[in-house]
């Protein structure tokens, strides 16, 4: 099975877009408030977790940000809950349609084809 997803980073807490110098965009997340873990060889990670969704006309699943324990209880009883950062869906196969090809579009007119070796 093959998925495939997005993820919208502008929907993580401490997310910010701004303009640099030269007038690029960019785009700067606060890895505290992002709660990203950084690794001791310098990665970065955002854990998620998927939800199967009810509706599959939308997407398969909705992710969130997955987060430790102490901090879903804290924003629970707070009556906060993670926002939808993203999808994913399952790849459908594409079914492969095979040219049909007549006999006369291979053989010229008045060749004899019962000569064949096979």
């Amino acid at each position: 099975m093959n998925l495939t997803g997005k993820i919208n980073l502008a929907a993580l807490e401490g997310a910010l877009f701004t303009q640099g110098k030269n007038g690029q965009d960019l785009f700067v997340i606060d890895v505290k408030k992002s709660k990203l873990f950084k690794s001791e060889k310098g990665a970065l990670y955002l854990d998620l977790i998927a939800y199967e969704n009810k509706d599959k006309s939308i997407s398969d699943y909705m992710v969130k940000q997955s987060l430790d324990k102490e901090t879903r209880e804290r924003e629970k009883a707070e009556g906060k809950q993670r926002p939808i950062i993203g999808n994913i869906s399952e790849m459908k196969p594409q079914e492969a349609s095979a040219p049909v090809v007549k006999s006369s579009d291979v053989f010229a007119d008045g060749e004899d084809i019962d000569n064949l070796p096979f």
